[in-house]
């Protein structure tokens, strides 16, 4: 199997799953209250990750987890569960999934606006439309602007602005190292 064509599965694997996780929350949200479903998927989540935390540390495979990574993985936690995810599943339930998947794919924006500011830097032509390109092809895919999707909710489309922000503070410092 090529190089290449492992690629194009894992590029077709990642939308497929990334674009369905939007229906799936839509789902979710309407049987349960957003922040309840969530709080579930987190602390079972949680409990897992600490659970193999326990087993691997009492066999000496991990090292001791500090204050200081105690407090950075609170604060990226909360960043992310209160902020990214806590936002988003309260505005998709203002919102079509489709709608919801536009507004959370403007996090390259944000990224892209946050590097520029932290670093002092304006965008490159190249990148500016690069992003223009992308978003206006995410609007053409799904037109928010006709159908079911003209019946749009301010709390939504706020809700979901802001998780797309948190989720690019979350993200950015990844990528620029």
């Amino acid at each position: 199997m090529s190089k290449q064509f492992k690629i194009l599965i894992v590029l077709v694997t990642l939308s497929v799953l990334w674009g369905s996780s939007f229906l799936a929350i839509k789902v979710v949200i309407d049987a349960i209250p957003p922040i309840l479903a969530f709080g579930i998927r987190f602390a079972a989540s949680g409990t897992i990750l600490l659970t193999m935390y326990t087993f691997h540390k009492e066999n000496n495979k991990l090292e001791h987890i500090g204050k200081q990574q105690w407090k950075d993985a609170l604060i990226l936690g909360a960043l992310i569960i209160l902020g990214g995810q806590g936002l988003l599943v309260w505005g998709a339930q203002y919102l079509s999934s489709g709608v919801t998947a536009l507004l959370n794919s403007t996090i390259p924006l944000w990224i892209a606006i946050i590097a520029a500011l932290t670093f002092k830097e304006h965008l490159t032509k190249r990148i500016g439309i690069g992003l223009a390109a992308g978003f206006a092809g995410l609007v053409t895919l799904i037109n928010p602007f006709v159908g079911n999707n003209t019946n749009v909710n301010l709390i939504g489309i706020v809700s979901l602005t802001l998780s797309s922000i948190f989720w690019a503070v979350v993200y950015w410092p990844l990528l620029v190292c």
